[in-house]
């Protein structure tokens, strides 16, 4: 994996290039952008790029000992991949390289990987233990935090005190999906670097590339705007409700029956299959621009807006689908409308 695999950012690389070059880091960096766009494969090769024992910048690790020649800007800028640092930064072995995530939190509560939606105070206390130590292996100690919008305000309050004072040789990471989750102490101490949702033909190259048949990589890619997580998530789902019959009367009712019983992950996938709909909505109201099309879709969009109140997500999406169904439209793989 290098900067060269990461598609569709190339304002947000050009910058990272610019940091690099420079070697003036700043000691936290917000990056901030839909879910599935590259913002986590970027904080690694950053990483790694920063940290690289080919770049020349080990030399003040606690084992280095040997003087290494001035290297080309290009090799200043990119990860080599190959040395100990990046096998271990990719293989999130790395001692001065930190993820905090749903895995992380997990393995240190000893509890269910998939139950931690909110990073907690535990995890931020975890890692300040390694933020005022001295690198072990590199130059420097780097903190990735995914979904920090996920941070609870116990836990925002924590990484603010650490963020006031940072220690020289520690670069913290925040993966946002919305930058204003997070407090605004924290974000004027940040530089936010912005990343855009990718062309639907970057997100079906993609696709196409990880074994999904063009035909369905093309689909996907069309109706996930621009994440390659939510095309994923969206394949997912197309499975998930492969084995139902759309002229089945109990269609909807069964589909809906499925969300599964956490209430925010019951929200999200309601939320996906509603995606589809609006999608598929849309592409047929393009084709015959009726009232009958008109009217579903602002009816499937306030059915969007009612999966942020206290309605239930089973409710909506069964609604939806049967709204839909009257006009036409289906959410299986089988509608080749999108």
């Amino acid at each position: 994996m290098s900067f060269s695999k990461i598609l569709g950012q190339n304002k947000a690389l050009n910058f990272l290039q610019i940091l690099l070059k420079s070697e003036r880091i700043p000691p936290a960096l917000i990056f901030n952008g839909p879910e599935g766009v590259g913002k986590f494969l970027t904080a690694k090769e950053f990483a790694k790029a920063l940290n690289c024992i080919k770049s020349g910048k080990e030399d003040e690790s606690l084992f280095a000992d040997e003087q290494k020649k001035p290297q080309t800007e290009k090799e200043l800028t990119k990860p080599c991949d190959s040395c100990i640092s990046c096998e271990q930064i990719e293989k999130r072995a790395h001692p001065d390289v930190r993820i905090v995530d749903s895995v992380f939190q997990g393995l240190l509560l000893q509890d269910e990987i998939n139950k931690q939606k909110n990073i907690k105070i535990e995890s931020i206390r975890e890692i300040t233990k390694y933020v005022y130590a001295r690198p072990m292996l590199s130059a420097r100690k780097i903190f990735i935090v995914q979904d920090a919008g996920n941070l609870t305000m116990e836990s925002q309050n924590a990484m603010l005190k650490i963020l006031e004072e940072p220690p020289a040789d520690t670069i913290f990471i925040l993966i946002c999906a919305c930058k204003n989750l997070l407090l605004p102490t924290i974000l004027s101490r940040c530089h936010v670097i912005e990343f855009k949702p990718l062309p639907a033909s970057i997100v079906t190259d993609i696709l196409s590339v990880n074994s999904i048949p063009l035909n369905e990589a093309i689909m996907y890619g069309e109706i996930s705007d621009g994440s390659v997580k939510k095309a994923l998530d969206i394949k997912n789902l197309m499975e998930k409700i492969s084995g139902f019959d759309p002229m089945d009367p109990a269609y909807a009712f069964k589909i809906s029956a499925g969300l599964p019983k956490e209430l925010y992950l019951a929200r999200e996938e309601a939320g996906t299959f509603l995606d589809i709909l609006i999608a598929r909505s849309h592409a047929r109201w393009k084709i015959n621009s009726s009232n009958n099309h008109k009217n579903l879709l602002t009816k499937l969009m306030t059915f969007k807006k009612y999966l942020k109140q206290n309605v239930s997500p089973g409710l909506i999406l069964e609604s939806a689908l049967i709204e839909a169904s009257e006009t036409g439209i289906s959410i299986g793989v089988g509608d080749k409308n999108v």
